[in-house]
């Protein structure tokens, strides 16, 4: 019987990438304290695979929702602020250069799936121009997150190659994360941007990483996001925002080694 040696390392190394990525966002503003929000990105639009495929992610947003877990890390202490939290839904697909070689391929990335239960919280300041965000994650990473039948679903609904040898992809675990983002505008009111300078820092099992780029925004966001300073709004409004984001990327890597 052959017997399989164990070792344990752990390997920390910093690379970084200048990045482009987009994702549109959707959503229905019940009144100016609710909202539920929807957001694709990514190969969904171009589809390209390689590495980062897609993503999706759903959430629920309460203007009067207090003392969550996010909201701990940061408190409302001015009334000039506008306090949002809400918790989401969301899974993040990962795939090797190529999806049509069954085979592992030695040195390129291999399948893998995430899926995370946020909770958010997001404080903008308007005199200064500010939006501050943080989000907590808890979630799985592996077949649990049901990346392969997501992808395959969506592909033969868009008519692309049927990917192959997610039987390969990494294997099931618990994953812990939190965001913290920053946006700050520097021609008029934060809510009237489409060009906005941003910073994310991101640690936990699933990555450690930092981003620092600057954000393009269209549609139609401006206006309702003015209508959520109205208190006698009332109506439905839908909404929707397309935005490309362009980055420097520094990423602090972890890796664990368990069987060879």
């Amino acid at each position: 019987m052959m017997c399989k040696t164990f070792s344990f390392y752990i390997l920390f190394f910093l690379s970084s990438q200048l990045l482009f990525s987009q994702r549109t966002e959707t959503a229905i503003l019940f009144n100016n304290n609710n909202r539920i929000n929807a957001a694709t990105d990514n190969d969904l639009l171009f589809k390209t695979d390689h590495y980062y495929t897609v993503g999706i992610s759903i959430s629920s947003q309460f203007k009067n929702l207090k003392n969550t877990p996010a909201q701990l890390f940061f408190r409302q202490k001015k009334e000039t602020q506008i306090c949002y939290s809400g918790f989401g839904l969301e899974q993040r697909i990962f795939t090797p250069s190529s999806i049509t070689a069954p085979a592992n391929v030695k040195n390129d990335r291999p399948y893998a799936a995430y899926f995370l239960i946020t909770n958010y919280s997001t404080f903008i300041n308007l005199s200064r121009k500010l939006n501050i965000s943080n989000e907590i994650g808890v979630g799985m990473l592996g077949p649990s997150a049901l990346g392969e039948e997501t992808q395959t679903y969506v592909h033969k609904k868009i008519g692309s190659d049927l990917p192959q040898g997610w039987e390969n992809q990494l294997s099931n675990s618990f994953l812990v994360d939190y965001q913290f983002r920053i946006e700050k505008g520097i021609f008029n009111n934060i809510i009237f941007n489409h060009l906005t300078p941003f910073a994310v820092a991101r640690v936990g099992t699933l990555t450690n990483k930092f981003d620092l780029g600057l954000i393009l925004k269209v549609g139609n966001i401006d206006k309702s996001l003015k209508k959520l300073m109205e208190s006698h709004l009332s109506k439905k409004t839908l909404i929707w925002e397309w935005l490309m984001e362009i980055k420097y990327q520094r990423v602090f890597m972890t890796q664990h080694c368990r069987e060879v």
